[in-house]
């Protein structure tokens, strides 16, 4: 009878073991076998009564007041304490009731359990990504500020740099002002100036003209003025033949002759100096001008028996001012009996183009030597001047009034000389119509 009960214990404690491991309830600890004494429960003798029978009663006691203490540990021990009692007491209804109770409380903690640490988990998850969430916006924050910082810093430059630029206009619009004054002021000084050159020169060349008009005056002209006091003085004092006499009053009429034309080209000469060229153009007859001169010029040729020949058939008209063009062939033909020796050549003669008619004035004299030629139309007075061969003095002043008539009536002149072979001068004068 004892190894029945012990049997039948013996099995039920395998099958609630059989039940925990398949997911129903737990094993039996050990623990509560030695603090219950199942082993003494069970070889007890039957008058005894049973420790799980206060187990039974105290232990709903416990379950209670865990319930109330809202406590999960005491309300596990005492359903798993009945359970065991239970089954202890070989009422496995009861023991499988409390033994479900103690599964489903069991898990209960133990999914609680793990909730928590799954939320504990999730807390540090949240707690770390909130952590970098936090990290994340102070770096954002970080670079806001950098940002705001860098935008200020930007603005502040830019507004420098416009300031820089708005004083770097206006010094410059300052120094454009400042230079436009100054240019206005430098032009105004060069007006200024180049007005004072002018004046100068003007003023120079007035002086030049009044000491070579005093030159010419007190030796050129006083000359020729002696030899004819002279020659009267030898004739008030009637010791001259008829034939002496003859030969003085030719001696008159060249020196007067040269004296007036010399007189005349100073007047004109010393006119445009001061007043300038006033040119009046007209259709005028170039030949009917230079047989006029040989009319006068025909004596000093004669006494030098120079051969005078004007070659043309047909009138030449020019545009010029006939005042002008009697200046340029007066000297140009007294140039040339001045400078032929006697029993000389001089042939004026004609040539023309289109646009132009050229008149040519062509002795056999002496020449111009080369040095003078560089001179000739640049310089006036005793640089250029020289006497004749017939020791004939001149102003110096003839070639320059010929190229600035010349230039004033719109021609141009053209020498050829050779020393010792004649000279050539060729004035080119405007057709007319």
């Amino acid at each position: 009878m004892l190894f029945n009960k012990l049997l039948t214990r013996s099995i039920c404690i395998l099958l609630l073991n059989l039940l925990c491991f398949a997911g129903f309830t737990r094993p039996v600890e050990k623990s509560f076998i030695k603090n219950y004494s199942l082993n003494a429960a069970i070889e007890k003798p039957a008058d005894q009564p049973s420790p799980y029978d206060k187990v039974i009663i105290d232990a709903p006691k416990s379950l209670i007041q865990a319930q109330k203490n809202n406590s999960q540990r005491d309300k596990i021990q005492a359903l798993e304490i009945l359970a065991k009692s239970y089954a202890a007491k070989n009422d496995f209804k009861q023991a499988y009731y409390y033994q479900v109770q103690f599964k489903n409380a069991s898990d209960s903690v133990f999914n609680n359990a793990k909730n928590n640490e799954v939320n504990s988990l999730r807390l540090k998850q949240q707690q770390e990504d909130n952590a970098r969430l936090v990290n994340e916006i102070k770096i954002k924050e970080q670079s806001i500020s950098f940002s705001k910082k860098l935008f200020w810093i930007r603005n502040v430059l830019a507004t420098i740099v416009v300031i820089f630029v708005v004083v770097i206009i206006r010094s410059n619009r300052q120094k454009t002002a400042l230079n436009k004054v100054l240019q206005k002021q430098n032009a105004d000084i060069a007006a200024q100036k180049a007005e004072i050159t002018k004046q100068k020169e003007t003023l120079h060349q007035l002086n030049h003209t009044k000491d070579q008009l005093f030159s010419i005056i007190s030796h050129d002209l006083r000359s020729p003025f002696a030899a004819i006091l002279q020659a009267m003085d030898d004739m008030k004092t009637g010791t001259l033949s008829a034939e002496e006499q003859k030969e003085v009053m030719n001696a008159f009429y060249q020196q007067l002759s040269l004296v007036t034309m010399m007189v005349n080209n100073l007047l004109v000469w010393a006119g445009s100096q001061q007043t300038g060229n006033k040119t009046q153009l007209a259709t005028i007859d170039a030949a009917d001008i230079i047989d006029e001169i040989i009319s006068i010029s025909n004596f000093l040729a004669k006494n030098k028996r120079i051969s005078l020949n004007h070659n043309h058939s047909t009138k030449k008209p020019v545009l010029a001012d006939s005042n002008h063009l009697k200046i340029i062939f007066n000297n140009l033909i007294g140039n040339a009996i001045k400078f032929t020796p006697h029993g000389g050549t001089i042939e004026i003669s004609y040539t023309d183009d289109a646009d132009y008619q050229a008149i040519h004035v062509k002795d056999n004299g002496i020449g111009i030597l080369p040095q003078k030629m560089e001179k000739l139309f640049k310089v006036t007075g005793k640089d250029i001047s020289g006497y004749g061969t017939n020791n004939e003095a001149g102003a110096g002043i003839g070639l320059g009034l010929i190229k600035q008539f010349v230039d004033a009536n719109n021609g141009r002149i053209e020498v050829k000389s050779q020393p010792g072979e004649g000279s050539e001068f060729i004035v080119y004068l405007e057709k007319a119509g």
